[in-house]
């Protein structure tokens, strides 16, 4: 199991931040959340990041418009091993070109549930346990039956973001992307059985508090690291 600290997107003034401190702090692993830039944004900030100390990127989440040879460009050059990406009756779906790649594609609890039928053609979950704790907070319906989906399909990657103790985030929800404390990862102990290799931080704070986030789950969850 190793932890990639997240280079999100979605907070696009913090961009700059992230590759400033990218350089400053020589990291060489992260994982990439392009999910608020557009094709040509992409290409801008893939030539950032090969001007920089990153030389892999494990796990990126793929945007509806990302095309089959912009995965193999980041294969190729950032050895990336996982994608993830939402159910296919969510908003924006993917659709693959081909079938080449399914199996390194992994189906996230975003909005909609992905379904057996269709988790059966890619290569099993992306977990956000964020959104799995509090679905189960909130007493969502669909969050239910979800504890069995993550026993019956792979999981190939997830995504870890805060849990607030009240339900304040922008969203009116547990969940949110931007921790205030570190014991806001704790939830996460009660999910350990079902970490994959790759456990990307899904954060739009700053690189270095998550750097602190990073250590405080390797110290929380250190047994696990070693169980794999």
């Amino acid at each position: 199991m190793e932890i990639l600290l997240g280079f999100t997107t979605t907070r696009s003034d913090r961009i700059a931040l992230f590759l400033k401190e990218i350089r400053e702090n020589n990291i060489e692993r992260i994982a990439l959340f392009p999910t608020a830039l557009d094709t040509r944004q992409r290409r801008i900030l893939y030539h950032e990041l090969e001007n920089s100390p990153v030389t892999r990127i494990p796990h990126v989440h793929l945007r509806s418009d990302m095309d089959q040879k912009e995965m193999e460009y980041l294969i190729d050059r950032f050895q990336t091993e996982v994608f993830n990406i939402h159910s296919l009756y969510s908003t924006h779906p993917y659709q693959p070109e081909s079938t080449r790649y399914l199996k390194i594609i992994f189906i996230e609890n975003s909005g909609v549930i992905p379904g057996e039928k269709e988790l059966a053609l890619y290569g099993g979950l992306c977990i956000d346990f964020s959104h799995w704790e509090n679905g189960r907070r909130m007493n969502l319906p669909e969050y239910r039956n979800f504890a069995q989906l993550a026993e019956s399909f792979p999981v190939g990657c997830c995504h870890v973001s805060a849990i607030h103790s009240t339900p304040t985030s922008p969203w009116n929800a547990y969940d949110d992307h931007e921790f205030r404390d570190l014991n806001e990862f704790d939830y996460l102990m009660a999910y350990r059985r079902y970490l994959p290799r790759w456990v990307s931080l899904e954060l739009e704070n700053s690189i270095t508090e998550q750097m602190r986030a990073k250590a405080h789950l390797e110290k929380m969850l250190q047994p696990v690291a070693d169980a794999r």
